[in-house]
């Protein structure tokens, strides 16, 4: 497993993009948010025939992680 919050493969025109903060059940932080944002925006995925979005580990995402956007408070547009 990679050490990055989002991975990308593609294969046979469609791009897999994998959420990969599994030990934290792929809660949101603003560093995957943003990994994920640009991922997205890349050739592989924009030039894509499909997208799968899937997550590692058991858990598809529970939502926000409320300790990770606190660490990041004066970071984030109100």
């Amino acid at each position: 497993m990679s050490d990055r919050l989002v991975t990308l493969m593609r294969s046979d025109g469609i791009a897999v993009v994998s959420l990969n903060r599994a030990n934290r059940h792929n809660a949101l932080v603003p560093e995957l948010l943003t990994d994920l944002i640009n991922t997205l925006e890349h050739h592989d995925c924009q030039s894509a025939s499909a997208i799968i979005l899937r997550a590692e580990g058991r858990s598809f995402s529970i939502g926000g992680d409320i300790l990770g956007f606190q660490q990041h408070i004066e970071t984030i547009d109100a």
